[in-house]
């Protein structure tokens, strides 16, 4: 196809060989010598790329003769852009397991992994706030519990209290407004590590990585109380506006998604039980409390 870049490798004269289309688009010579010194320090391909092609070449045999594989190169202008290799090699028929040479196919996939990666951001962003969604939180929280914490991390469950006078009152689309300023001041008390999302009409999931001291959550969730009431008044809201929240640790009160979750949503229920306009951590006496979710069920449970 057009665009596409053939190369032939020599392994007994370690010699690539690139399609004139390789010079056009990398602007990089066409015959490269000395090629496995070249490209381990070629600026061309990203290092963690480089290594996962090293470690699919080497596990080239005759049975399994060759990979597809996609990784990111970088081009003339300095541009990063996707490919997708198609590899195989070839081995001397009379000497079993010596390969002669690596022959490939380089097509150029870039604007169908832009596209893929805008879906992505459109299906785990929120359309009115622009902050990530239910999935999106859910997705990088799975990722965090993944990897090794060295500190506390804190999952917090926020909900607007009274939020249907505001609507009832204003109308919708001052609803909306409103609820874009909460979302900016949300994202502005807390720090640019921190996960913020929108997961329902008036529920917002924080997630805080690399908390030392359970306090600074709290001291946080105060902020955001007063910041939220300050926003009502500057906004002429007819209506008191509030906040309450609900505080889950990890490890301390679970290890899993599901479980601080669930405890944070619990946490929540008692803020509001409170008289809302409270923020309460987990604790061991909320386990035998009754409880009703506070949080709104995606749609696909």
């Amino acid at each position: 196809m057009s665009g596409d870049i053939i190369f032939d490798y020599d392994v007994e004269k370690d010699l690539i060989i690139f399609s004139d289309e390789y010079k056009k688009v990398f602007g990089g010579e066409c015959v490269v010598t000395n090629a496995r010194e070249a490209m381990g320090s070629s600026m061309v391909i990203l290092p963690e790329d480089l290594q996962e092609l090293r470690d699919l070449t080497h596990a080239l045999t005759e049975e399994n003769s060759g990979y597809v594989k996609d990784v990111r190169l970088i081009d003339k202008f300095g541009e990063e852009k996707w490919y997708r290799l198609h590899v195989n090699s070839i081995w001397d028929k009379e000497h079993y397991g010596v390969m002669l040479s690596i022959v490939g196919r380089m097509i150029s996939i870039d604007k169908m992994k832009r596209e893929i990666g805008l879906w992505k951001r459109q299906a785990e962003s929120d359309a009115l706030t622009k902050l990530g969604n239910r999935a999106y939180g859910e997705r990088l929280l799975q990722q965090l519990l993944c990897e090794p914490q060295k500190e506390k991390a804190a999952v917090m469950f926020l909900d607007v209290d009274n939020f249907k006078m505001v609507n009832d009152r204003h109308g919708h689309l001052f609803g909306d407004e409103v609820l874009c300023r909460i979302a900016n001041e949300i994202s502005r008390q807390f720090r640019s590590n921190d996960i913020v999302c929108r997961i329902g009409g008036d529920e917002f999931l924080i997630i805080m990585q690399n908390v030392r001291d359970s306090g600074l959550a709290l001291l946080k969730a105060d902020d955001l109380r007063a910041g939220i009431e300050r926003l009502g008044r500057e906004a002429d809201i007819q209506v008191p506006l509030s906040v309450s929240v609900g505080v889950s640790f990890y490890p301390v009160d679970g290890t899993d998604e599901k479980t601080l979750l669930y405890k944070a949503d619990k946490a929540l229920y008692e803020a509001k039980k409170r008289g809302k306009n409270n923020c309460v951590i987990y604790g061991k006496e909320l386990e035998a409390e009754p409880f009703m979710s506070q949080i709104t069920v995606a749609e696909s449970e």
